[in-house]
């Protein structure tokens, strides 16, 4: 566990450096690269960390000495195994393997983040402890699958649904969760306002007296393996939902002037939002996690946008001339450079206490650290 909790406070010490005082995107791109690196040699020189870890190793191995043709393994996605069986011809171990998939994984979330949000170190953090990178160095499958749903958030933005389905259909021969994402497509165009609230609100009720008859219907077809499996019967803490929803309060209290500072935070919110109430429900179907991070990956651009609007606007419900502070100069920025520093600080505290306290129940199996390396 302590190793998680140096790689956090490393990541906090480059952020003093590179991003707090004066920042510059060549001070982003060394931060991103530090951070980066050390999550690269934590996923690559793990061994056995992650519950899905052995799985994996040995599918390496196996698929690497059947017939290059034969595309039956297990219920996966055709597109995992040609890409395992494309590797297995020039990699010797599953630790290269390993390697390998950490770079694919890794790095589009770096370019994510640099590209979307100029607090590069908040984004980060949230990452990490928000257990998206747990969640990789697990479900191989679905991390690769979520490293290229990223790509289309280009997509979201420019409403270019037709590209969008491409590139989740590509996904998909990764792991078939991802087609969930399609539907929700539309659902990213609502505005944040108490209609939102509202509609997920009704989704939830309707979704929780029902959900366990859809998910057995759904896993007939896709993936049989969890059908009528404790995946389905059994859930994950709610506690896990706690912080998104907290997240999600400050959130609608400052949407106006979230979408103030960026008319693309609609779609940002509208994700964080979905992947929440996947978490609301995964406290009582445990499956349901795998669905959430598709769009909780979100996350890393939300909280920076949050602080940026509070910095900018200050928090809380305002007039609408707060919102054009050229026009009016005597707005109190000192004022609301304190809020912003003060709800990054509670942020922080929340995100790490929930980090820790997902450690404590060795969420996606990453307690304790091993490394095949010593």
């Amino acid at each position: 566990m302590l190793i998680y909790h140096l790689n956090n406070l490393l990541i906090l010490i480059w952020a003093a450096i590179f991003c707090m005082y004066k920042p510059s995107k060549s001070k982003n791109l060394i931060f991103l690269f530090l951070s980066f690196s050390q999550l690269y040699l934590l996923t690559t020189f793990r061994f056995s960390i992650g519950y899905d870890y052995n799985m994996y190793a040995n599918a390496f191995m196996d698929l690497k000495t059947q017939d290059f043709w034969n595309f039956t393994y297990y219920d996966w996605e055709y597109g995992f195994i040609l890409f395992t069986k494309l590797l297995g011809m020039i990699l010797p171990s599953y630790t290269s393997y390993f390697a390998v998939i950490a770079l694919i994984t890794l790095i589009p979330v770096a370019v994510f983040i640099y590209r979307n949000t100029e607090k590069v170190w908040l984004g980060t953090f949230m990452y990490i402890n928000f257990f998206l990178f747990f969640m990789q160095m697990n479900f191989i499958r679905q991390s690769i699958a979520l490293s290229i749903t990223i790509f289309a958030w280009q997509f979201i933005k420019d409403k270019k649904f037709f590209k969008f389905l491409v590139l989740i259909l590509i996904a998909s021969t990764f792991h078939a969760t991802v087609l969930i994402m399609i539907p929700f497509y539309f659902f990213t165009k609502m505005r944040p306002t108490g209609k939102q609230v509202i509609f997920y609100g009704y989704a939830l009720t309707i979704f929780y007296f029902s959900s366990t008859g859809i998910l057995n219907l759904i896993t007939k077809i896709f993936h049989q393996e969890y059908n009528n499996t404790t995946f389905i019967t059994e859930g994950i803490s709610i506690i896990y939902a706690v912080v998104p929803i907290i997240i999600l309060i400050f959130t609608m209290i400052q949407s106006k002037k979230l979408l103030n500072v960026n008319p693309n935070n609609r779609y940002v919110i509208s994700m964080v939002f979905a992947g929440t109430f996947f978490m609301i429900i995964m406290a009582r179907h445990s499956i349901l996690e795998r669905f959430s991070y598709y769009f909780f990956i979100y996350i890393v651009l939300l909280v920076p946008e949050l602080i940026s609007s509070v910095e900018k606007y200050g928090f809380g419900r305002s007039q609408n001339k707060e919102l054009h502070p050229i026009l009016d100069v005597a707005v109190d920025n000192k004022k609301y450079k304190k809020q912003a520093v003060l709800l990054t600080i509670v942020i922080l505290i929340l995100t790490y206490s929930i980090f820790t306290y997902g450690m404590y129940e060795n969420a996606h199996g990453v307690i304790p650290y091993t490394s095949w390396a010593f």
